[in-house]
């Protein structure tokens, strides 16, 4: 509905209920009354009956005096009884009353009794005379006329607009006088007397006025009961008597309207203005919201603002004032202000305070008017996200309201701030005229990149953080330092405080650690279930271009392009992830989850497929770890060897030297796994099996030897040593893969494929014919010691050279954790081989050291990350490759520690000093200012120099980016 319309049919309304009492204003209410008998006796019953006509509109009410008393409170309704029980003259009364427009008029009848025999006329005593003498008759005296009762009667006010009538009499206005008329009043057989009036309602006629028919009275509402709203309605009643004592009532609702409206009102140097300021004679009055000068006033919870040249103030209100295209909320509640001169004294600002939805820390300088609008300086502080660094000037409030545009914005600067861990400087503030502050800014961020560049952030007008972005690219790398190397070369993000759950932020809270079996194989029951993954306080969302790791053929050992997100926590170190496309040094990974930790520490996983063409080939799933100067990654595979045709399902190892698979070939005795290897850089892989469980090869046969063996058709022999688990022969040919049989000390007999294929997997071997590098080679799997001798069949090829390689036993680890920090171990030691002990869980992971005997006591600081269960596992290598990890142990994480609280902290004209704590990289700084002004500066040394300074607060920041307890002075 318009409001057009809203009043429009207000005013139908209006007219409607004064326009219909016209028409019936000629038909008054008359009181009568009938008595059944008409003239009773004593003690007999009298029926009374009411037979009043009025205007027809409404019903009329009756009501009986019948004891004479003047009170109509002896029965209701239209018929009651009565008796007399004494002799002598008695007056009943009826007042009947009927509701016409809202006002009520009455009117009574009586009618007079008289109980009791009268007096006997006396007759005349007959004389004796014949002749009798005529009796005397007694003549009837006229009984006195009976006294009509006069009529009471309002002057309803009323005047004729058109074809329309208005009255006015129901209506008054507060603290102004109204003048009532009941001269319409009248009496059929004489004059009325006497005018008496109840003003207030309360049925007591505290007023009289003689023969004047007027009563002038300013009405005021009544106070407020103890619960309900303040009374503006009561009946207002005149009593009316005539020269014979007769008496008449009449009532209306007199409804007290608030005085009548201004808009403008000067207070002195000042001004007020408004839709409807009420007059109350010393002061005015406004439930309606008001502007002084600028300052615009709007009254809450039906109070009032009460404004006077020396006093203005009110119970409940909002201030607010205009800044630019936006608006500033200064207080609300109670206030009192004294105009003087050009100023307010006792102008002041809440803590809650705010622009549009950024705080206000406090007023500067004097408030006063300037021409015609009433200025203030106040200090703007930023979100508590950004450290709720504020304006370095103070903002001007106050001018007229207008929409902000590209030239004339509101605006301020603040010299420095910080959001998390990144670090702003030359902040520019603009409102966009809608419901966005846009921010321009310096960004440092925060280490590992520890990079200056610039960017924008958005804030709601509720003052929660909306948005950050920026981006920047860096031409041969940006060192991001830590011991991992780990190059920045472009980034552009977006910025989230208090961020959910995403592709940027996979996880919060305790949640099913994530495994994917399909790459991994089953997960292990040494990995948990489940992890705590933290509640980040903070993020950066985006794209980053990065390499990390140890430098491999001149490179870096990972390079990745992918999505980005970097979280930080309150109790752990931040970690940046990244997804996309990873290269592993010649390896490329998809579907890559990266993960860079605060204290260096970093892991991936993804999908992987390599090879080289015609050799070897290897897809599956890889999960990877780097260690200061090393990496290494495992994962499950599947390798074909493309000369032979064999694929089997593999282990994968790449380290920072080479790749190998391990092959899980089923020779029906052990899970001896010989592999296939490669060293990074080589042209070709080795073109036979190595690593893995497989020792260095040996020259066993030397070509000259090989030669005239073949000459003379004599068998080869090779010595095998006891309690190999495996053996690898290399049969190398001249032209061809040599045909041969291999007999064992024991009479043990391994052929060669008979079929045409290029091998023969036996009960404990295998056999392969390689065309390509012309070679034979042969697994054995447990062999017995002893002289084995290697025959060619007839048509072989020359048998140019033979290499042996023993086979590796398990390693032999066994670790005992004593507490967080300290365990035991037992490694007999191998010949090449180094075992490096690593800790993984689901928040951190990193080095605790190396095996340097075959027994001892080793000890370490548990990487900082959430306190959970971790896995000690050992990296075996073999001659500087990767052979195996082994979970040898798990442990219970404690917490990470944070910063411990300043000390010391002191604070003069010069600024704040206090003692350096322990393993702290950095300080956030806090300083209020007198005035309102907040600063934030991260700061490098255990001192800041700043004058003014009314409180510091100061927070110690580890390497890693948890932020210690705060010390304030």
């Amino acid at each position: 509905m318009t409001s057009t319309l809203r009043r429009l049919l207000l005013t139908t309304v209006a007219v409607t209920l004064f326009v219909a009492p016209a028409a019936t204003a000629q038909q008054p209410l008359m009181a009568s009354l009938t008595a059944n008998p008409e003239q009773p006796r004593l003690n007999e019953s009298v029926a009374l009956m009411a037979t009043s006509t009025g205007s027809g509109l409404s019903p009329i009410t009756n009501a009986w005096d019948l004891d004479g008393d003047g009170a109509f409170d002896d029965a209701t309704g239209r018929t009651t009884k009565t008796v007399f029980l004494k002799d002598g003259t008695h007056v009943v009364r009826l007042q009947a009353s009927q509701a016409v427009d809202g006002v009520i008029r009455t009117s009574v009848a009586e009618k007079t009794f008289v109980i009791g025999t009268p007096t006997p006329t006396p007759t005349a005593t007959p004389t004796e005379t014949a002749t009798p003498e005529p009796t005397a008759t007694a003549i009837p005296t006229a009984a006195p006329p009976t006294n009509a009762p006069p009529v009471a009667r309002f002057d309803r006010e009323c005047t004729r607009h058109g074809q329309l009538t208005l009255c006015g009499l129901t209506i008054a206005h507060q603290g102004a006088p109204k003048t009532i008329s009941a001269a319409p009043s009248s009496d059929p057989d004489g004059q009325i007397v006497k005018y008496e009036w109840d003003l207030d309602g309360d049925g007591t006629f505290e007023q009289t006025t003689g023969t004047t028919p007027t009563v002038t009275h300013t009405f005021q509402p009544k106070p407020r009961r103890t619960i309900g709203p303040i009374v503006r309605e009561w009946p207002v009643s005149v009593r009316v008597t005539d020269d014979q004592g007769a008496q008449a009532t009449q009532s209306f609702t007199v409804s007290v309207k608030e005085p009548k409206c201004e808009q403008t009102v000067k207070l002195g140097a000042f001004t007020a203005t408004g839709a409807c300021l009420r007059d109350f004679g010393d002061h005015h009055r406004t439930s309606e919201p008001v502007t002084l000068n600028g300052i615009a006033i709007e009254p809450k919870a039906g109070q009032w603002v009460s404004l006077a040249k020396d006093r203005i103030a009110t119970k409940n209100a909002t201030v607010s004032m205009n800044a630019g295209g936006t608006f500033a909320t200064l207080s609300t509640g109670a206030f009192e202000w004294t105009p003087s001169g050009t100023r307010l004294n006792g102008f002041t600002i809440s803590p809650d305070a705010k622009v549009n939805g950024l705080k206000v820390t406090g007023l500067s300088g004097t408030s006063a008017l300037s021409g015609s609008q009433f200025r203030a300086k106040v200090f703007v502080a930023l979100p508590a996200q950004f450290g709720g660094a504020t304006s370095g000037s103070p903002v001007t409030l106050g001018g007229v309201a207008k929409a902000a545009g590209a030239d004339d914005a509101f605006s301020f600067s603040v010299p420095t701030a910080a959001l998390g861990p990144i670090g702003l400087d030359r902040l520019v503030v603009s409102y966009n005229g809608i419901n966005l502050w846009e921010i321009e800014a310096g960004i440092n961020l925060p280490a590992p990149a520890a990079v200056d560049l610039t960017g924008k952030a958005g804030i709601r007008s509720s003052g929660k953080f909306a948005y950050g972005e920026a981006e920047a690219k860096f031409p041969g790398g940006l060192p991001l330092g830590g011991p991992i190397p780990v190059m920045l070369e472009r980034i552009k993000f977006r910025i989230e405080v208090d961020p959910p759950e995403s592709e940027c932020v996979p996880a919060t809270g305790r949640k099913p650690l994530y495994w994917p079996t399909e790459l991994l194989g089953p997960r292990p029951s040494s990995v948990p279930a489940h992890v705590d993954h933290g509640h980040p306080t903070f993020a950066l969302c985006g794209e980053v271009a990065l390499t990390a790791g140890p430098s491999v053929l001149g490179k870096a050992a990972a390079r990745l392009t992918a999505g980005l997100g970097w979280a930080t926590y309150a109790d752990r170190p931040w970690v940046l992830r990244a997804f996309g496309e990873l290269e592993l040094v010649e390896i490329p990974v998809a579907e890559a989850r990266l993960s860079v930790h605060g204290d260096g520490y970093i892991t991936a996983m993804g999908k992987f497929d390599w090879g080289i063409d015609g050799i070897v080939s290897l897809s599956g799933g890889i999960n990877l770890e780097m260690l200061k100067t090393k990496f290494n990654a495992s994962g499950r595979v599947d390798a074909c060897i493309d000369a032979v045709d064999l694929c089997a399902g593999a282990r994968a190892i790449v380290s920072s030297k080479g790749i190998a698979a391990c092959l899980k070939i089923d020779l029906w005795l052990t899970d001896w796994t010989p592999g296939i290897g490669y060293e990074w850089g080589k042209a070709f892989p080795t073109p036979y099996f190595s690593g893995c469980d497989i020792g260095d090869y040996k020259v066993a046969i030397s070509r000259p030897k090989a030669a005239a063996a073949q000459f003379t058709g004599a068998a080869r022999t090779v010595d095998l040593k006891a309690g190999l688990p495996g053996t690898s022969l290399v049969i190398k040919g001249e032209g061809a893969p040599p045909k041969v049989v291999l007999t064992g000390p024991d009479g043990r007999t391994l052929q060669p494929p008979s079929d045409g294929k290029p091998s023969v997997v036996g009960q404990g071997y295998l056999l392969l014919e390689d065309t390509r590098t012309n070679t034979t080679q042969v697994l054995i799997e447990k062999p017995a010691a002893g002289r084995w001798a290697i025959t060619p069949q007839l048509g072989s090829s020359t048998i140019t050279e033979v290499l042996t390689a023993d086979g590796l036993d398990k390693p032999d680890i066994r670790v005992k954790v004593a507490r967080p920090g300290v365990l035991t171990y037992t490694a007999p030691k191998v010949a090449g081989q180094t075992i490096t002990l690593v800790e993984r869980g689901g928040t951190a992971g990193g080095e605790l050291g190396k095996l340097t005997s075959d027994r001892g006591t080793l000890r370490w600081t548990p990487a900082q990350g959430a306190a959970e269960k971790r896995r000690i596992v050992a990296l075996v290598e073999q001659d500087g490759v990767l052979r195996e990890e082994l979970d040898v142990a798990s442990y219970r994480a404690p917490k990470a520690a944070r910063p411990a609280p300043v000390k010391g902290l002191k604070v003069t004209k010069r600024g704040a000093t206090w003692k350096r704590v322990q393993h702290a990289a950095a300080y956030t700084v806090t300083v209020k200012l007198r005035g309102g002004k907040t600063v934030v500066r991260n700061v490098k040394h255990p001192r800041l120099a700043i004058r003014g300074a009314k409180r510091v607060t100061v927070r110690a920041v580890s390497p890693s980016g948890i932020t210690g307890p705060a010390r304030s002075v």
